[in-house]
């Protein structure tokens, strides 16, 4: 349950030059916590009920083979076209489609120039746009959460505020045939650094 987000800068290019991360390392951070201290198991790890597990991943050791400025422009223009028309993935990807996206993205993350992402949280701060996430969306859920007829998703946001430890997340979205009628879903949590390795 990784999600990528990417914070909008350039207009050709929504993907950060200077924010960028690699999968060298994950750790699962807590967003939230609960009053009951009771943990359950998946494939992230354990979680007590009520918490969302978000990943930090650990910066790759800089390379004598870093690519020029310009390869990694052209690398994320690639990353960004090959998300283009897949509606962020929540509602699947095709596999040879999904392995394309995640090679791009390990290509970008190991070029890293941050090691230790968690010791430089000022790095994620700000407002950030998603564009793909590895959640996916399917079955009955996949009808609920999207209506397909009757309700369209907009856009995701995400706004980190480092100092206050706080997140808002914002979900966009809209009546279909009701142009005046759209609105958005706000999500408001607080976060901390569960381990700094």
């Amino acid at each position: 349950m990784a999600s990528m987000l990417v914070q909008p800068l350039l207009p050709a290019f929504p993907v950060n030059p200077q924010i960028q991360r690699t999968t060298n390392k994950i750790r699962t951070h807590r967003l939230f916590t609960t009053l009951h201290q009771r943990t359950k198991t998946s494939i992230f790890g354990e979680c007590p009920p009520g918490t969302i597990p978000i990943f930090i991943a650990r910066g790759a050791e800089q390379s004598s083979g870093l690519i020029g400025e310009e390869s990694l422009t052209q690398l994320k223009a690639e990353l960004f076209q090959a998300l283009t028309g897949i509606n962020r993935g929540i509602f699947g990807v095709p596999s040879a489609k999904k392995s394309e996206i995640e090679n791009l993205v390990r290509q970008l993350e190991s070029q890293n120039p941050t090691p230790n992402p968690t010791r430089n949280l000022e790095k994620v701060a700000g407002n950030w746009k998603l564009v793909y996430s590895t959640i996916t969306v399917l079955g009955a859920k996949r009808t609920k959460l999207g209506l397909r007829d009757f309700i369209s998703l907009g856009d995701f946001f995400q706004t980190i505020d480092v100092a206050k430890s706080k997140a808002v997340n914002v979900i966009k979205f809209n009546v279909r045939g009701f142009k005046m009628l759209d609105g958005q879903l706000t999500i408001e949590a607080s976060f901390k650094i569960a381990s700094r390795e």
